[in-house]
């Protein structure tokens, strides 16, 4: 009976995963009978999960305690703003919170079952994507900017966030278990050979460190590597756009940035996007604007996005919001470096990895989620089980 019980709970979790996965993985608010399937799969699978967690209550730890605190400031400053995007963020919230409970619950005694889920989920998102690349090259649509519309992410800058998080989790679970070596190494192909057709520079950049980092086998090499990527991306991030400092002179880094990165010295028009961000953050720098729809933000920036997670942090919720994110990244850090290992490393890596292209980008909170839960729960991921 409990063997039962234990293979109808990974059913169920699994087909929750695969939805979340899903989700975050494709955008298909475009395509309206695609999105009412999607959204029908999502409440039944919050309903699976609030029953299961319902009978199954997890106790609150610090870390779900932080996020709440994070969410409920949000919710505030998006309420007291008026702004139209609540149901966005109440839906995103939920979502995190499923995800935490699962972590809580499954990670300590079956960590592999819910990395490997994730792998396999987000796997077969991408293989798909291939798919329909194949049949059509040039995109499901072209949008009204001229740009090529994907299934996943909806264009090439936000492929990465998918690709990038499967390569990461599927090189932890080969180094930790010894599995789906395999898959790492197709995952590897497709998403090069889809990343060179969108030509998605920063992401191929960071599937290339990716890789290399997977490759190397010298403890000592790991490290330098790693300590100097974090070096060059936080001194980026504060000269480069908290600072606006011109980096022209500095060949190192128009090296990096022309050469490694394929943009030019304004980061493909970001350095502006970047300087009105702040601006409204001026206007706002306690508790920012809230959570706002791509109309006010294409009306203020000229894009949808801040094109920043920092400066996305400041504009939502002011210095309040960017210090409780912060304290999310230092809880995270600091539960990974108690319980570190080579294979977790390799999260690490991906998340900090991950972190760099949000130098430029913002990608969906519940797949950053996935990276902070995974190292706020290292202690688990470093396991043997099968």
């Amino acid at each position: 009976m409990r063997n039962f019980i234990v293979n109808k709970t990974h059913f169920f979790i699994a087909f929750t995963l695969c939805v979340f996965v899903m989700r975050y993985a494709f955008t298909v608010d475009t395509f309206p009978l695609l999105h009412a399937i999607f959204s029908g799969f999502k409440f039944i699978a919050w309903a699976i999960l609030f029953i299961f967690f319902l009978k199954h209550p997890q106790r609150p730890d610090s870390v779900i305690l932080l996020f709440a605190v994070y969410f409920v400031f949000l919710l505030y400053t998006s309420v007291i703003h008026h702004t139209d995007a609540i149901v966005n963020l109440l839906t995103t919230s939920i979502d995190v919170f499923f995800l935490w409970a699962i972590c809580k619950m499954l990670l300590p005694e079956h960590s592999s079952f819910i990395v490997k889920t994730l792998i396999l989920a987000f796997s077969a998102c991408i293989y798909f994507n291939f798919l329909l690349m194949i049949v059509k090259p040039n995109g499901l649509y072209t949008t009204f900017n001229g740009n090529s519309y994907f299934l996943l992410g909806g264009n090439h800058n936000q492929m990465g966030r998918s690709i990038i998080t499967a390569i990461t989790l599927n090189g932890y679970y080969a180094l930790q278990h010894g599995k789906l070596k395999k898959n790492m190494i197709f995952l590897i192909i497709v998403s090069f050979i889809t990343l060179l057709w969108v030509g998605s520079k920063t992401s191929l950049v960071g599937l290339t460190l990716m890789t290399l980092f997977y490759l190397l086998r010298s403890p000592q090499m790991k490290t330098i590597t790693f300590c100097t990527f974090i070096v060059v991306y936080a001194v980026m991030q504060i000269m480069v756009v908290v600072l606006q400092k011109d980096i022209s002179g500095n060949r190192a880094t128009v090296y990096i940035v022309e050469k490694v990165l394929h943009k030019d010295l304004s980061f493909s028009g970001r350095t502006i996007v970047w300087i009105k961000s702040l601006s409204l953050v001026e206007q706002s720098p306690v508790i920012g604007h809230g959570v706002q729809s791509t109309v006010w933000h294409r009306e203020r920036l000229g894009v949808t996005t801040t094109h920043n997670i920092f400066l996305h942090q400041l504009v939502n919720g002011g210095v309040i919001l960017l210090v409780l994110f912060c304290f999310m990244l230092v809880q995270a850090i600091w539960n990974y470096l108690k319980h570190n290992s080579e294979p977790t490393q390799y999260i690490c890596f991906g998340f900090w990895l991950f972190m760099f292209m949000m130098m430029m980008e913002v990608y969906s909170f519940p797949i950053v989620a996935i990276y902070l839960f995974m190292l706020d729960y290292t202690k688990h991921l470093n396991l043997s089980e099968q």
